[in-house]
């Protein structure tokens, strides 16, 4: 099984932690006002016997992104920013086209109005970055 959600997890006052605001991937856990998540595979072969770590990592609430499709090799997550060539747009999940619940493109300026439908569009964009990592990427809405 493929990880579900990915996100940063939370900064450490020591730069000894491997997982110091890094990227992490698998089920997402909430528990006590906080987000974490739980990596997909953590077997371990000690001693000729398989067995499991159980391990969690804190992560920031603001950086959690859901998967879009997971039969990819490369799959896309929300908040992706994506271009089909003229235009750049944000995978978003949530209400759209007053009726729709999912996942959607909101295309960024005067290409606000194109079709925002994810199915559609996936097989035929491009990822150039995340909300997360690459803000700068959403100024001018457009390739030049």
């Amino acid at each position: 099984m493929k990880a579900q959600f990915k996100a940063r997890t939370t900064p450490k006052d020591s730069s000894r932690y491997a997982f110091n605001n890094s990227w992490v991937y698998g089920d997402l856990i909430h528990s006590g006002g906080k987000a974490y998540i739980h990596p997909i595979c953590n077997r371990v072969n000690v001693n000729v016997e398989i067995g499991k770590l159980i391990i969690i990592h804190e992560v920031k609430a603001n950086t959690i992104c859901r998967a879009v499709d997971l039969d990819t090799p490369a799959p896309f997550w929300e908040n992706d920013i994506i271009t089909d060539g003229k235009a750049i747009g944000v995978i978003r999940h949530g209400l759209f086209n007053s009726k729709h619940l999912g996942f959607y493109i909101e295309w960024q300026d005067k290409y606000h109005d194109m079709r925002n439908d994810v199915a559609y569009w996936l097989p035929v964009v491009e990822r150039i970055g995340n909300v997360i990592d690459d803000p700068e990427l959403l100024r001018g809405g457009e390739i030049s």
